[in-house]
């Protein structure tokens, strides 16, 4: 038996870093802001945000996948805030994080979350970029973008083609290596949302998720702990979402929470160890509820 990766998954945590001036607002950005004014501004609350982020701290993870959406309208400012947030969180070499549909606001996101967020967007290679590929252990972690400016009411996702080959190189490889893969996706890649905010290549990425291989998926997007799969000739693949990390509980959506996860290897079969449980194989999980800790706050 492999010694286990501690793992943590952080997601959708809805910074308050600004707001668009009116010159931004004549965009999408007007929308999702009055929408943020509200309801979504006494939802996402970033005093629970912080209470998640030291309890994982206090936790000492070997690795925090953070899954998108730390900022609401894509303005530079909220970049360059949210930046600040990450390295408190923790240094580049233990956080990695994709973009979700907030971050995609408008278009030209990419430079603006580039010009501050570049480290924590990189593999181990150090160049930033989707999907990056992080070694730790027997663990191999793959960071996808499915982040894409979309029109107003929509929140849809796609990772394109470009990506989708890199992924298929990545998982193979690490397969050959006898690694356990673990995929990082803001949008989840099976049907369980409404279509104005689904992933449009889902089929594409499970199509190759099945045909290469991967032990785990992770997503942020629906605020909920969810737990979905995909089937594939060597079994069926986990899918969890993790609810956003400053949701205050309430009818709809899961409260406040952070997945831990230890992954290890015994013989053939990757193992999933939630906290406060016995051992849950990967390949087969009952229940979500040990896999949480989570702030009713």
């Amino acid at each position: 038996m492999t010694e286990p990766l501690i793992l943590a998954h952080l997601t959708d945590p809805h910074l308050p870093l600004g707001q668009p001036s009116l010159l931004q607002a004549m965009s999408k950005r007007g929308l999702s802001y009055a929408n943020w004014l509200r309801s979504r501004r006494f939802l996402h609350r970033p005093e629970i945000a912080a209470r998640i982020v030291a309890d994982i701290k206090a936790m000492k993870p070997d690795f925090i996948a953070m899954t998108g959406d730390l900022v609401n309208f894509s303005l530079e400012q909220e970049f360059e805030k949210a930046a600040q947030w990450l390295a408190d969180l923790g240094p580049p070499a233990l956080v990695g994080v994709i973009p979700g549909n907030h971050e995609a606001m408008v278009r030209g996101f990419e430079a603006r979350m580039m010009r501050h967020w570049a480290a924590y967007c990189s593999g181990d290679d150090g160049q930033p970029g989707f999907p990056w590929l992080r070694r730790r252990g027997d663990v191999a972690l793959i960071g996808l973008s499915s982040a894409i400016a979309t029109p107003p009411f929509m929140a849809t996702g796609r990772v394109g083609g470009e990506q989708l080959s890199a992924l298929s190189r990545h998982l193979a490889v690490a397969g050959r290596d006898g690694l356990c893969r673990v995929v990082l996706i803001h949008h989840p890649p099976t049907s369980i949302t409404r279509r104005r905010k689904a992933l449009t290549d889902r089929a594409a990425l499970c199509e190759v998720i099945a045909r290469e291989g991967a032990e785990l998926v992770l997503h942020g997007h629906t605020h909920r702990a969810d737990l979905s799969w995909i089937d594939t000739a060597a079994g069926r693949v986990p899918v969890i979402g993790a609810p956003a990390c400053g949701m205050k509980p309430g009818k709809g959506h899961s409260a406040a929470a952070w997945p831990r996860l230890e992954i290890s290897c015994e013989g053939p079969a990757w193992r999933l160890v939630p906290r406060s449980s016995a051992a849950i194989s990967v390949v087969c999980i009952p229940l979500m509820r040990p896999l949480w800790r989570g702030s009713n706050s």
